[in-house]
């Protein structure tokens, strides 16, 4: 799209981020999307470096499955349905949930809310280390 548009990579990216910002922000559910795994890779990291000098976020975590660090605040995507992980009668973990980590344990384990119906589950450190990677 930067070439059909005459515009840069680093420009779009920085459109991409400043619109993110300016909802989150507001209050807003957001997220940003790219189609490299590098510009989203770039993307995360600037937005985990600003939450952590905000304080919306600790600057400590858990090493997820795309190689960022997730701890209290961040916001994480679970990437593989997961049955064992209920959290009520007929919900459980699914490919694609995202969660707002709420404590992390020394361990590796997380303490999530889902960001949706704000369920509690606690997702074990293999399944975080193999299947859950930045929000």
């Amino acid at each position: 799209h930067a070439r059909a548009t005459g515009g840069s990579v680093e420009a779009m990216r920085e459109q991409v981020y400043a619109s993110w910002a300016g909802d989150l922000a507001d209050g807003k559910d957001t997220v940003m999307v790219a189609g490299l795994a590098e510009d989203v890779a770039d993307l995360a990291a600037r937005a985990r470096v600003d939450r952590v000098a905000a304080g919306d976020v600790e600057a400590g975590g858990v090493e997820l499955h795309d190689g960022h660090r997730a701890g209290r605040g961040d916001v994480i995507v679970t990437r593989r349905n997961d049955r064992r992980l209920k959290y009520g009668p007929t919900d459980f973990v699914r490919n694609g949930d995202r969660w707002e980590v709420t404590e992390r344990t020394a361990d590796g384990r997380l303490h999530v809310q889902h960001l949706a119906n704000k369920a509690l589950i606690v997702l074990p450190a293999e399944y975080v280390a193999e299947h859950a990677e930045v929000g």
